[in-house]
């Protein structure tokens, strides 16, 4: 494995948070005796049978990296963007926006992987954080192909191919339940070359909103969240239960029940390049702190 790091102010990344606030289930956790530190957590994420590992002390993220894999450190967390740069942009937009983003330092957009990004999503409808991973997982541990490197094995998500081998039947019998159908409805329309996953990366926005819900159990806000998460359009605005309790709290001049054109009226507000951040500020901020509200 090669090793080293790269130097990144702690208010540009916060390790920790961004990888744990909800937005990808495609970075495990270890605490065991290889992957864990006496300032924290390891963190892991494999592609194509290669391993990262990183984890972060002060102002250096650290890395143990296979076949290059240290070099998709910059593209996964958008590090040629300058997170300070895009808060003050979205500083003194509103005061509630302003506490969240005072209150959560280095939180970053990731740029995952595109396939396992959609399934992680296809999984959420009406399930807590914790549950979406353990179906992820359960996927990975029973379709994914395991990497192993110096002895250690690490769970690898199953490609387009090798979940399609998966029934409905056995998807349910994973836990994943009636979200089973829309996984396997997804992944046929992705082999029988309907959707491009591809071809959306392409796309502009709108165009790629309108393309992604054609899959089988993708609506606007799952559409949102892939795109946003997995595609890097930055002008989604994905809006779940706690996002419009945000709406409707602090911006209820802005709240329309159309979902898109509660989402063009944050875009005007916030700006196209930065309506991504700001949502994902607004809804760390809403689930931390005004849960009980």
């Amino acid at each position: 494995m090669i090793e080293g790091y790269i130097e990144v102010p702690a208010e540009e990344l916060d390790l920790g948070t961004t990888l744990e606030v909800g937005q990808t289930f495609s970075w495990y956790k270890k605490k065991d005796g290889n992957l864990y530190t006496s300032d924290g957590e390891k963190y892991y994420t494999t592609s194509e049978g290669e391993l990262l590992v990183i984890w972060q002390e002060n102002d250096k993220i650290h890395y143990k990296a296979t076949g290059g894999m240290e070099n998709q450190i910059n593209k996964r967390f958008r590090l040629d963007e300058s997170l300070v740069n895009i808060k003050k942009r979205l500083k003194g937009k509103d005061k509630f926006l302003d506490r969240a983003l005072e209150t959560y330092e280095g939180l970053r957009i990731l740029n995952d992987d595109f396939f396992p990004c959609l399934i992680s999503y296809l999984c959420s409808p009406q399930m807590r954080i914790p549950r979406i991973k353990n179906m992820f997982n359960s996927l990975a541990e029973r379709y994914g192909t395991k990497v192993q490197v110096n002895g250690k094995t690490y769970l690898q998500f199953p490609t387009v191919d090798q979940l399609s081998e998966a029934s409905e039947e056995e998807l349910r019998d994973l836990g994943i339940g009636y979200r089973a159908k829309y996984i396997v409805e997804t992944v046929e329309q992705l082999m029988n070359g309907e959707v491009s996953l591809e071809e959306i990366k392409d796309m502009d926005y709108r165009e790629a909103h309108d393309e992604i819900k054609k899959l089988y159990g993708v609506g606007d806000k799952v559409a949102d969240c892939v795109l946003l998460f997995g595609a890097g359009k930055l002008e989604a605005f994905p809006v779940d239960t706690w996002i419009k309790k945000a709406v409707k709290k602090h911006y209820p001049e802005m709240y329309d029940k159309n979902y898109r054109k509660l989402g063009d009226n944050f875009r005007d507000f916030f700006g196209e390049k930065y309506t991504g951040y700001a949502q994902e500020y607004l809804f760390h901020y809403m689930r931390n702190h005004e849960s009980s509200e």
